[in-house]
């Protein structure tokens, strides 16, 4: 049985940027796959307002692949539009962790795209780690001011 981590509290954090030009198909909108990296965008701002980041995480030997990822679409985003992508933490277990995605148009709030991501603990040599530990300490660690500034939008500067 799997070991899962409960967190004492529920951390929501939210990223806004702009949709570029580069993020857009032939038809104007946002190319399908462009919410993925959004989903990206997201979980590496969550995990630095936590107080981590992918360089030391991976610094520590810990990588963090995919193992499963999914998004749905409900409406359609177009150059210029801004979003809200709101990042939560679903799921931590002795192996893995798990994100949930919902992306927002900013202001306005319609409902656009909602997904997940699965990401296994594995060395840098390939193999499984048990590093949920790890991570349930830079989460449960986050005291109420960063849980109160992670839900404050932050604009992502490379993209406003």
């Amino acid at each position: 049985m799997a070991t899962k981590f409960v967190l004492p509290k529920e951390i929501i954090c939210n990223t806004i940027l702009r949709v570029t030009y580069h993020d857009t198909d032939q038809m104007g909108v946002v190319y399908y796959s462009n919410y993925l990296i959004w989903f990206e965008i997201g979980r590496v701002e969550f995990l630095r307002r936590c107080g981590s980041n992918y360089k030391d995480i991976e610094k520590g030997g810990i990588a963090l692949p995919v193992k499963h990822c999914s998004c749905d679409y409900f409406k359609s985003a177009c150059y210029d539009d801004i979003v809200r992508i709101e990042t939560l933490l679903k799921e931590l277990t002795g192996a893995s962790i798990a994100f949930k995605y919902n992306i927002y148009l900013y202001p306005g709030g319609s409902h656009i795209a909602s997904g997940e991501t699965k990401h296994v603990f594995i060395s840098t040599d390939g193999k499984i780690q048990r590093a949920g530990k790890r991570f349930y300490d830079i989460f449960a660690g986050c005291n109420e001011e960063v849980i109160i500034k992670c839900r404050e939008p932050l604009a992502n500067v490379n993209f406003l």
